[in-house]
C-alpha cells in the first residue's frame, strides 16, 4: 500500500469518526448537501493541508486560552482567536459565513 493511499485511508477514518461523533447534529442543521461537500473537501486533502489544519487547530485552541484569560471578549486576543479559527474552518468548509461561524460553537 503506498503511502498515498495509506492517507487516503486515514482521511476516511478521519470523516467516519466525524461522522459518528457529529453526523445526525451536523445534518440537520446545515443539511447532507452542505456536510457531503465538505466531507468529499477533506477527503480530498492533500498531507501537506492536513498538517497545516491540525497546526492551526492547536493555534485556535491556545488562542482561546489567551483570550478567555483577558476576560475581555471584545479584546485583541478574542479576535485573533476568532480569525484563526476562521481559517481553521475553510479547510472544511465550502462556504464561510459570520452566521455560520457564531453558530458553530463545538468545531475545534
Amino acid at each position: 500500500m503506498s503511502d498515498a493511499e495509506k492517507f487516503e485511508g486515514f482521511m476516511r477514518q478521519v470523516i467516519a469518526h466525524h461522522e459518528a461523533q457529529y453526523g445526525r447534529e451536523i445534518r440537520a442543521k446545515y443539511g447532507d448537501q452542505v456536510v457531503e461537500a465538505s466531507y468529499a473537501k477533506v477527503q480530498h486533502m492533500a498531507p501537506g493541508d492536513y498538517a497545516e489544519w491540525m497546526r492551526l487547530q492547536e493555534a485556535v485552541k491556545d488562542a482561546l486560552r489567551s483570550a478567555f484569560n483577558t476576560g475581555d471578549p471584545a479584546s485583541a486576543a478574542a479576535h485573533r482567536a476568532a480569525d484563526l479559527h476562521k481559517q481553521w474552518l475553510s479547510f472544511t468548509w465550502t462556504q464561510y459565513s459570520p452566521e455560520a461561524h457564531r453558530d458553530c460553537l463545538n468545531c475545534t
